[in-house]
């Protein structure tokens, strides 16, 4: 993945969630107040927020489709608490147990193994 074009992403999702916070503000003010100024700031950021994810989706041709682990996008969207060390930390101990699972099979198949040569 080319580094300059994930930094540029990062940062427009960085822009993205601030934007994302201003207007949780206004939509306060848009719900007390409902007409004026309100209203008019609270589209404004709609409007803002819109032509941001058009240009994130823009970059997408940028980075390496491969790059990041579907699942790790599924984590993300699931889980409340969602840092990236949470999701290491669960396929790590996924591969342990899929290792042990393993173990286990090849110390099956041995045994038959031994059973049908007796």
């Amino acid at each position: 993945m080319d580094k300059r074009a994930a930094g540029k992403v990062v940062e427009e999702i960085e822009d993205v969630i601030r934007e994302l916070e201003d207007m949780s503000t206004h939509i306060g003010a848009f719900i007390e107040h409902e007409e004026g100024s309100a209203e008019k700031t609270l589209f404004g950021h709609i409007n803002s927020l819109v032509s941001k994810y058009e240009k994130i989706d823009g970059m997408r041709d940028t980075l390496n489709p491969g790059a990041l682990p579907v699942d790790f996008l599924d984590h993300l969207d699931r889980l409340e608490q969602n840092h990236p060390d949470l999701y290491t930390r669960h396929k790590v101990d996924f591969c342990l147990e899929e290792r042990e699972r393993l173990r286990r099979i090849t110390a099956d198949i041995d045994v038959v193994k031994d059973t049908l040569q007796s």
